[in-house]
């Protein structure tokens, strides 16, 4: 009884006929520090107007719990064809404070931020659609709200739901779903490089970067090199699809011919969809 279960982009994934939507899966245990892979999960729709049981949808905590170490249960991964594969599993487990979680009006955006700064518990290579809260696990906090969800792999893809299970430890109230979602990617590159040798005094190097994603892009810091010396130059931030141009001046006595490479986001601090083309090299005659 499969209904609506796909967005409408990442219908053909499950039919195995998309397969340049999701991100390839790896291998190995699923390190929630590399976010990229969050970028890109084909997402699948786990609420319906008669509920229906969806895949992977979040089944219990949710709302008010008693227990300490909670009985975490899920539904399976159910494709389009109404197969349920094999597949292991992972559950993400992070903590809000109450006026944190009330500014997300009902919408989480899992940026890498949010993530690293509030998981509390992850475990994955689970082979069932349930998990017992080790009671070695983090405490639960009764002043904390706690918001979770699941996600697999199948066929080199990742998939996780659009909603995540909510609870809260020993409380009255607390809501049981939230609608997240992981932003958009941002791609930094140098687009245009060039560089002049003023003689036996410095080099001139001039820049275009931008920014090829659909998300606004942190600070970050862009390197410039030139025979040996290099100079750092820290960047704001760069919107979406916007451009932006850099001069720096590094001394130099060195004669021509050398090489000037600049590299943004060299110091790691952003995440992209595409690390591999974040440098430059040009040549001075």
């Amino acid at each position: 009884m499969y209904k609506k279960q796909l967005l409408a982009i990442v219908i053909g994934v499950v039919l195995l006929s998309v397969a340049a939507v999701a991100t390839q899966y790896k291998g190995g245990p699923f390190d929630p520090n590399q976010i990229p892979n969050f970028s890109s999960f084909v997402v699948v729709i786990s609420t319906d107007d008669d509920d229906e049981e969806l895949s992977l949808q979040p089944q219990s905590p949710l709302g008010p719990v008693g227990a300490a170490t909670p009985l975490f249960k899920w539904n399976p991964l159910l494709l389009k064809n109404g197969k349920r594969p094999q597949v292991p599993y992972a559950l993400t487990l992070l903590a809000f404070k109450p006026e944190e979680f009330e500014s997300f009006n009902g919408k989480l955006n899992l940026d890498p931020d949010t993530l690293k700064s509030h998981l509390v518990y992850f475990a994955s290579g689970l082979s069932k659609t349930e998990l017992q809260y080790p009671a070695k696990a983090p405490r639960l906090q009764p002043e904390l709200i706690y918001a979770w969800f699941i996600h697999t792999v199948y066929d080199g893809y990742l998939f996780t739901s659009d909603k995540a299970g909510v609870f809260c430890y020993v409380k009255l109230f607390c809501p049981r779903h939230l609608e997240y979602a992981f932003p958009p990617p941002v791609d930094l590159r140098v687009k245009s490089l060039q560089a002049a040798w003023d003689a036996q005094t410095s080099v001139q190097i001039a820049a275009t970067i931008t920014n090829d994603g659909d998300s606004n892009a942190p600070a970050f810091h862009v390197l410039f090199q030139a025979d040996g010396e290099s100079v750092s130059q820290c960047v704001p931030g760069l919107a979406a699809h916007t451009d932006l141009d850099l001069t720096v001046v590094i001394p130099l006595t060195a004669a021509p011919p050398f090489e000037v490479k600049v590299t943004v986001d060299y110091l790691d601090e952003v995440t992209e969809t595409n690390e591999a083309n974040n440098s430059a090299v040009f040549t001075v005659y």
